[in-house]
């Protein structure tokens, strides 16, 4: 029996940019330059290319890692599939494609007790367990690329708790959990929602996490 499919989740992005024309040099010293124009870009959702998921998982759950063939495909938009993935979706089918690849993950990591309890730090039979907690925080955080708040590993736990009610197994409860946290939207798609810009509060400018997400996937192709 499966818990989870994905999560559903609404996410707003401010992509910042700037456009203008250099001055023509009319003014009276020949050297003036009109004032720039302030045009936010088109908020986006980038969805992970095949690659990047590939690398993501990789870089969860380390080698040896068998990397699902069945991931929803990447279109191609002038040249680049990286382009394509702000315009692109989820689909049922694809949504059932991650899922897929979610389980055929963890079940190479938890399938094998010695790696399974490596990954989490301690043998998770106990989901009251501090180190579960301080796991499931730091995995998330590592998953969605940013700092978790309490209230959402709180919402992680109770989920595995709830389902080892009726499992009586906490490490697949455990386990299932993570399937909610790799069936995310902010796992699968690069969220930008951005924070307040200090030098005008009427724009949102990236923050840090965002800005090293951005480049890291930009230079590697991974998180």
């Amino acid at each position: 029996m499966r818990f989870g499919g994905l999560l559903v989740a609404v996410a707003s992005t401010a992509l910042l940019a700037c456009t203008g024309d250099i001055g023509t040099g009319d003014d009276a010293d020949g050297g003036g330059a009109s004032s720039a124009q302030f045009a936010p870009a088109s908020p986006t959702l980038q969805r992970l290319t095949r690659p990047q998921l590939a690398n993501a998982y990789l870089a969860l759950f380390g080698e040896p890692l068998t990397i699902p063939s069945e991931l929803p495909a990447d279109d191609l938009l002038y040249g680049f599939t990286s382009i394509a993935a702000a315009g692109v979706t989820i689909s049922g089918l694809d949504a059932e494609k991650y899922e897929n690849a979610t389980y055929a993950v963890l079940a190479q990591v938890f399938e094998d007790p010695a790696r399974r309890d490596a990954l989490v730090g301690c043998p998770p039979v106990d989901l009251d367990a501090p180190c579960v907690r301080s796991f499931l925080a730091a995995f998330t955080q590592d998953a969605y690329r940013r700092p978790v708040e309490s209230a959402e590993v709180d919402v992680l736990v109770a989920l595995a708790k709830t389902i080892d009610a009726d499992l009586a197994d906490a490490p697949t409860s455990l386990s299932f959990a993570l399937a909610a946290v790799l069936q995310s939207p902010h796992f699968l798609f690069r969220v930008e929602i951005g924070e307040p810009d200090p030098s005008d509060g009427s724009r949102r400018r990236y923050t840090s996490w965002e800005m090293a997400s951005r480049l890291s996937f930009l230079l590697l192709d991974a998180p």
